[in-house]
């Protein structure tokens, strides 16, 4: 059985008030070239506002970590 591959480099994440995630393959500018709006599966529609900035998170963990061990 003959597997299907995407290349892709780039991803953007949004995020739903539901907690649920949904990953876009491709950058972030071609999808805003299309205005594009997505359903979550609870229905609600989905912007390129409500995207994940993944490196902020990871800065807010780190801080947090911080606080933690100074504390």
């Amino acid at each position: 059985m003959a597997g299907h591959f995407i290349d892709c480099i780039e991803s953007v994440v949004l995020d739903c008030r539901c907690g649920e995630k949904l990953i876009l393959l491709g950058r972030e500018t071609v999808w805003r070239l299309r205005n594009a709006i997505f359903r979550c599966c609870c229905e609600e529609n989905l912007t390129l506002d409500e995207r994940t900035d993944e490196e902020a998170i990871r800065i807010e963990e780190l801080v947090r970590n911080l606080r933690v061990t100074h504390s």
